[in-house]
């Protein structure tokens, strides 16, 4: 009772620590507040799911707002997973790894179904964040809060 407790005080935490967020996308705060999930799915099969506030301060959801969160997934020695947008806006992605731990990095990049882009709303510059080291072993099933630092701005060009 008492983990669920503390997992429950985390996560509070984070959606709070969400309302710092630079939900405009201009890099002035440089953080991002995300909770993650991990799920097993199978043999060496796992799904990644999170929770932001991108857009949420101007009134977007997920599918409309301007921006997305895109997710990379690295084993020791590969690629293993990632979402990138270039389809339906999604918050979850699947990977699959016989490695124990994994390092996910985080990007704020343009949503190109965006209603924003028809209205001539210049797109900004990617936004990389420092990757976190998830354990797939012992951080199945139960949602982990992170406050991201901004590691570098990417043109868009060499991001997409």
């Amino acid at each position: 009772m008492t983990t669920r407790i503390s997992i429950l005080c985390i996560a509070l935490t984070a959606l709070i620590s969400c309302h710092s967020v630079d939900h405009k996308n201009t890099g002035n705060e440089g953080q991002l507040g995300i909770i993650v999930e991990v799920m097993p799915e199978g043999d060496s099969s796992y799904s990644i799911n999170w929770k932001d506030t991108v857009g949420q301060g101007e009134g977007y959801n997920l599918t409309n707002r301007p921006s997305e969160v895109w997710c990379f997934i690295m084993d020791q020695g590969d690629t293993v997973g990632y979402y990138k947008g270039l389809s339906a806006p999604a918050d979850y992605t699947y990977f699959s790894t016989t490695d124990t731990t994994v390092k996910v990095t985080f990007m704020i990049g343009p949503n190109i179904f965006s209603e924003q882009r028809d209205k001539g709303v210049p797109r900004e510059a990617v936004i990389e964040f420092n990757p976190v080291d998830l354990n797939l072993k012992s951080g199945l099933r139960r949602p982990v809060g992170f406050v991201l630092t901004e590691r570098q701005k990417l043109p868009l060009t060499s991001a997409l």
